[in-house]
C-alpha cells in the first residue's frame, strides 16, 4: 500500500450525529495522554423530559494502557470467525487511507 505515512495522525472523529429539534452529537477522540474518550452531547425537548435539563453530556474513557486490548476486542467482533478477515481488514485499512504492510510467504 501506497500511502503518504507523513499524513498526520487524526486523533478526533464525530461517530454520530442528529440535527433537529433535539441536536445529538457522539465523538471520539484520543487524549494528549493517550486515553480514548468517547463524549455524547444531548440538547433539547427530549432532554428536558428524561433528564430535568436542556443537555446532558456523558463521556466513557478507556485508559492508554487498556487501548491494545479493546483493539483487539473490537477486530474480533468485527472480523471473528471469518476465513476472510485479512482480505476484510485490509480493505478496511486501505478504505480509510491507514498505511499498513502485508507480507505473504511460501
Amino acid at each position: 500500500m501506497n500511502i503518504d505515512e507523513t499524513k498526520p495522525t487524526q486523533t478526533e472523529d464525530e461517530l454520530y450525529r442528529q440535527d433537529g429539534a433535539t441536536f445529538s452529537s457522539i465523538t471520539a477522540r484520543i487524549s494528549p495522554d493517550g486515553t480514548l474518550v468517547i463524549s455524547g452531547y444531548d440538547i433539547g425537548p427530549s432532554c428536558q423530559e428524561v433528564f430535568s435539563h436542556d443537555d446532558v453530556e456523558s463521556e466513557v474513557t478507556v485508559a492508554s494502557k487498556c487501548k491494545d486490548t479493546l483493539l483487539l476486542a473490537l477486530l474480533k467482533a468485527q472480523f471473528g470467525g471469518d476465513g476472510r478477515a485479512s482480505g476484510r481488514f485490509r480493505t478496511f485499512l486501505n478504505a480509510e487511507k491507514i498505511p499498513y504492510d502485508f507480507d505473504t510467504w511460501p
